[in-house]
């Protein structure tokens, strides 16, 4: 204060503190930089470190698998060795484990799908494993056993069979999955008496579109077709007397597929038979399963099911639309980038397997 009453104040500024102050934020700041670039270069040798153990895990499976492979692929060396990178790439632009798809390829080749179509198959059958919500050897596992069944071979019975199995589970309550569990119930029966295998996944779309359960629609199913084809029992007995004074009198089950008669035609004769007798369709047969399964065929005098076997020989690329659908997903381009970089580590344990085997016989002789 001064000597005449008033107030004095020191307008300027102390810098030391602020100078100080800002120092103090520098040296924490250099130090958060150095924490940083500690943490990163942390994380970047853990990176390393991983896809080391990435490299030796997903290395080691999918050499297991190849091994299982080789016991039955009958190619050369070089042929060999072309479907390991075959299978690498495919895994990569599926999304679905190597190892899963080496082990697919000893499937098919069980199967006795010949090694020049291995590729081709296990091509198809990874996009209908994806499409058809189930792993890639059931797909090919479901499609190489109905090709075996039918006595048929090449692309364009692959594509057929896989055709029908996308369209059994876009007409039915089914997945190809189920489908692939289940179908060797009924084939080889469907197979041995005629019945296309497109009528079998039309009879399948419509029992379980109607709730019966895959696995039990396939018993079913069988049923019916054992006790129409084989000679002597009740509903082939009841087949022949209803095919009287029709296209088909005098001929066998078999026969009457043969001349081109569908299931849905087979059981209207039955029908029309147990009708003027005054039974219902279960009565035409001697087994409840069979007598189920030809009423869920015929349901709506056999509409439904002549509809279905229409569009099973649909000439759209039934398969490769709901594969695109599926593809087409966040979720499925994330699992696409995750298989692709184990597959990178793959590739790394592949150029070090020749060294990693050397030093793992050296250190299994120093132990023994």
């Amino acid at each position: 204060m001064a000597s005449d009453g008033t107030l004095k104040f020191d307008t300027s500024l102390n810098t030391e503190g602020l100078q100080d102050g800002a120092g103090k934020l520098g040296d924490i700041a250099k130090n958060a930089l150095g924490v940083f670039a500690g943490n990163l270069m942390t994380k970047a040798t853990e990176a390393v470190i991983n896809l080391g153990k990435e490299a030796l895990n997903s290395g080691m499976s999918f050499e297991s698998s190849m091994a299982k492979v080789s016991t039955l692929f009958t190619g050369t060396d070089e042929e060999f060795s072309q479907l390991s990178d075959t299978i690498l790439d495919l895994s990569s632009a599926t999304g679905l484990a190597a190892d899963g798809l080496a082990e697919a390829a000893y499937s098919a080749l069980s199967a006795s799908v010949p090694a020049q179509d291995l590729g081709t198959i296990l091509d198809k059958s990874s996009k209908l494993a994806a499409a058809g919500f189930t792993d890639v050897d059931t797909a090919l596992s479901a499609t190489a056993k109905t090709m075996n069944a039918y006595g048929e071979s090449g692309e364009e019975a692959i594509d057929k069979v896989q055709k029908v199995l996308i369209q059994t589970q876009n007409l039915g309550i089914t997945t190809v999955g189920e489908l692939g569990a289940s179908l060797a119930q009924v084939t080889p029966t469907a197979a041995a008496f005629g019945v296309s295998f497109e009528q079998v996944g039309a009879s399948l779309a419509v029992m379980t579109a109607q709730g019966t359960p895959t696995a039990q629609a396939t018993t079913q199913l069988n049923s019916l077709i054992a006790e129409l084809g084989k000679s002597g029992t009740v509903a082939a007995k009841n087949l022949e007397k209803a095919a009287e004074g029709s296209k088909y009198a005098g001929m066998s089950f078999n026969e009457m597929m043969e001349a081109g008669a569908t299931l849905d035609e087979v059981l209207g004769l039955m029908q029309a038979s147990a009708d003027e007798s005054g039974l219902s369709m279960v009565d035409m047969f001697s087994s409840i399963e069979a007598g189920k399964a030809a009423m869920s065929i015929f349901t709506q005098n056999g509409e439904v099911f002549h509809n279905d076997l229409m569009q099973m020989g649909t000439d759209a690329d039934v398969v490769g639309d709901a594969y695109a659908k599926v593809s087409d997903t966040l979720e499925f381009k994330s699992q696409q980038i995750k298989t692709s970089l184990s597959n990178i580590a793959t590739s790394l344990f592949q150029m070090a397997a020749g060294p990693l085997n050397d030093a793992a016989e050296a250190a299994a002789g120093a132990l023994s």
